[in-house]
């Protein structure tokens, strides 16, 4: 069954949310690997090691751990937890938007 122009730029469109979500989890996942150091010595060889120990877990393990050290603005807060709610969604529970469909212009 072929895409409709549409359904196609849906697509197009999500292919890059997704591509851009992945880029910024990495930019902040580098950001808090080098953030919580573990060594006292910061050397690339450690950092890499760290990077790879916390390769697995999660953007909301993260943003927990950055809440426990540092005092953020609330405004700052709110767009990270909307960040997260958001890129879940959009991951995990696509469907369970109402409205969600790709076949109907109201569903798009």
């Amino acid at each position: 069954m072929p895409l409709s122009d549409h359904q196609q730029q849906i697509l197009t469109s999500m292919g890059v949310t997704l591509i851009l979500l992945q880029s910024t989890e990495k930019i902040i996942n580098l950001c808090m690997t080098f953030v919580f150091q573990n060594s006292s010595r910061l050397t690339l060889e450690a950092l890499e090691l760290q990077q790879k120990e916390e390769q697995k877990k999660t953007l909301g393990y993260f943003l927990r751990e950055l809440r426990k050290r540092a005092d953020l603005a609330p405004e700052f807060d709110q767009l990270l937890r909307d960040f997260l709610n958001h890129r879940n969604t959009f991951i995990h529970k696509l469907s369970d938007l109402p409205g969600w469909d790709l076949d109907s212009p109201e569903g798009r």
